[in-house]
C-alpha cells in the first residue's frame, strides 16, 4: 500500500486561518450562557429514576472525597438531568476537601427510556484531583451541553459507552442552540461493545461542535455519524471503525485518524498538518466531498472511489509535492496542489 504526502505549507494562510479560527471561537464562546452548578447533592450508592426529585436542576457531588458511585436507571422513563431554560448543570463534581472519583453508571433494570444530559457537565477543584466517569452498559446516551473542567486541581471528565458486549449510542447535540465543547475523553467499553456515536446540529443554525479529548483510544468507537448540517472539530486522536459524514459543512482533524471515513454528503474534510489519516476516504456519489490537506499529511489508503471520485483534493499550496495517494486517488473535478 503506498503513501499521499503532502507538504509546505502556505505561511500566510496558516495565519489567517488561525485568525479566522480564534475569532469564531471567541464568536461562539459569547452564545454561550453559564450554567449555575446543579443542585440536587447526591450520595455514594444512590440510584437515580426519572421519578427522583429534583433531578431537572441537575446532579451534585460536593460533600464526599475518594470513591463514590451512583446509578441511573431509566426504566421507569426518559431520565432527564438539569436544564437549559436556568440554566443548570446536568451534574457538577466541585472541591469536596480532598481527591473525588465519582462513577456515573447509566443502565435499566428493564426497559431502556434513555438518558439525556440537558446541560453541561462540570468538573472543578482547586487543589485536588476530581474525576468523573458516566458510563452506559445498556441504555443511551445524549449530551445537549459542554464537558468542561476548571480550577487548580487536575480535573477529568471521560464518557465511556458499554459493558463488553453492549449495543447503544452516545450522542452529541445541538439542541440547545449553542456551540458546544466536549473536553472529555471518549471510549467504548470493550473491543466486542458495539457504540455508534452521533453528532448532531439538530438546532440547525451556525452552531460548532469540538471535540478537545482523544476519542476511541482504549477502545475505538464502531461507527461514527456526522449529521446534516453538523459542523465538527476533533482536537484529539480518533478511532473509529467507520466515519459516515452526512453534512455539507465541514469536519475537521486535528489529531490522528485511524477509520473508514465515508461522504454521504458534498462536505468537506479538512486536516491539520502533521496528521496522519489509516485508512480510506471514500463517497457514493460522483463529485461528492472535498479533502484539504493543509500542510504535510499522510493517507493509508483508497482516496475516492472508483468511477464516483470526490469532488475536489485541496492540497497545500501550489508548491506541495503529490508522491504517491494509497492505492488509488480520485477526484472527477480538480486537483489543487
Amino acid at each position: 500500500m503506498g503513501l499521499l504526502k503532502i507538504n509546505k505549507f502556505s505561511l500566510s494562510l496558516r495565519v489567517s486561518t488561525i485568525f479566522v479560527l480564534s475569532l469564531f471561537m471567541v464568536t461562539g464562546f459569547a452564545r454561550k450562557t453559564m450554567a449555575a452548578d446543579a443542585a440536587t447533592e447526591v450520595f455514594n450508592g444512590q440510584t437515580v429514576t426519572s421519578l427522583t426529585s429534583l433531578i431537572a436542576s441537575g446532579l451534585l457531588q460536593s460533600d464526599e472525597v475518594l470513591s463514590t458511585n451512583i446509578t441511573i436507571d431509566s426504566n421507569s422513563g426518559v431520565v432527564i438531568l438539569g436544564n437549559n431554560a436556568g440554566p443548570n448543570d446536568s451534574f457538577t463534581l466541585t472541591e469536596s476537601g480532598g481527591n473525588t472519583t465519582q462513577s456515573v453508571n447509566v443502565t435499566t433494570a428493564s426497559s431502556a427510556n434513555g438518558v439525556i444530559f440537558a446541560d453541561d457537565l462540570v468538573v472543578n477543584s482547586t487543589a485536588n484531583t476530581n474525576s468523573l466517569t458516566i458510563a452506559a452498559t445498556n441504555d443511551n446516551m445524549t449530551f445537549q451541553g459542554n464537558a468542561t473542567t476548571s480550577g487548580g486541581g487536575t480535573n477529568l471528565i471521560a464518557i465511556v459507552g458499554g459493558a463488553g458486549s453492549s449495543t447503544l449510542s452516545l450522542t452529541f447535540d445541538t439542541a440547545n442552540a449553542e456551540n458546544i465543547i466536549i473536553n472529555a475523553t471518549i471510549n467504548a467499553g470493550g473491543a466486542d461493545d458495539d457504540i455508534t456515536m452521533n453528532v448532531n446540529n439538530s438546532d440547525g443554525g451556525a452552531n460548532t461542535l469540538t471535540f478537545s479529548q482523544n476519542i476511541g483510544a482504549s477502545f475505538s468507537i464502531d461507527t461514527l455519524n456526522i449529521g446534516a448540517s453538523t459542523t465538527a472539530t476533533f482536537n484529539g486522536t480518533l478511532k473509529a471503525d467507520v466515519i459516515n459524514i452526512s453534512s455539507t459543512d465541514t469536519t475537521s482533524f486535528n489529531g490522528t485518524v485511524t477509520g473508514a471515513i465515508d461522504f454521504a454528503a458534498d462536505g468537506t474534510i479538512s486536516v491539520a498538518t502533521g496528521v496522519n489519516i489509516a485508512g480510506a476516504i471514500t463517497n457514493t456519489t460522483t463529485n461528492q466531498g472535498t479533502l484539504t490537506l493543509v500542510g504535510t499529511t499522510t493517507v493509508s489508503g483508497a482516496v475516492g472511489s472508483t468511477g464516483v471520485g470526490l469532488a475536489a483534493i485541496n492540497a497545500g499550496n501550489r508548491y506541495s509535492n503529490f508522491f504517491q495517494c494509497c492505492e488509488n486517488h480520485f477526484a472527477d473535478d480538480e486537483w489543487h496542489g
